[in-house]
Formats: structure tokens, C-alpha cells, sequence
């Protein structure tokens, strides 16, 4: 069983990781088209967004803010 739980987890980390390549791919592609301003990027997330949102500030440079 623990096992399990151990695959479980870096199921859903590597998925959240995924998550956060969309979104900065996306943003980044509303920073180039002008709609956006790099440097006042906020990420906010709860449940399992939260989670997401946790990773993008701790991994990646795009954010200034976060709401968790």
C-alpha cells in the first residue's frame, strides 16, 4: 500500500508540474501580445489549484505574488 500512495504522489506532482508549464506558456504569450505586464504577474489557487499555484511561485520565476 505504501507503494501505492508513493505513486500516487508523483502521479500528481508531475501533473501539477504540467499545469505549470500551460499556464506560464500561456501568460508569456499574453506578455508578447501586450495584454499583460510581466512584471506585476499574481497566481492565486485553493484545493488542489492551490497546489499549483504553490508550485509555480517556488519553481518558477514568472510570478511576483501569490494567493494560496
Amino acid at each position: 500500500m505504501k507503494e501505492l500512495i508513493l505513486i500516487e504522489r508523483d502521479v500528481v506532482r508531475k501533473n501539477e508540474m504540467e499545469a505549470v508549464k500551460r499556464v506560464k506558456k500561456l501568460l508569456m504569450m499574453s506578455v508578447a501580445g501586450g495584454k499583460v505586464d510581466r512584471e506585476r504577474l499574481c497566481i492565486k489557487g485553493g484545493y488542489a489549484g492551490g497546489y499549483t499555484a504553490f508550485a509555480a511561485l517556488a519553481f518558477r520565476d514568472t510570478f511576483k505574488a501569490g494567493l494560496l
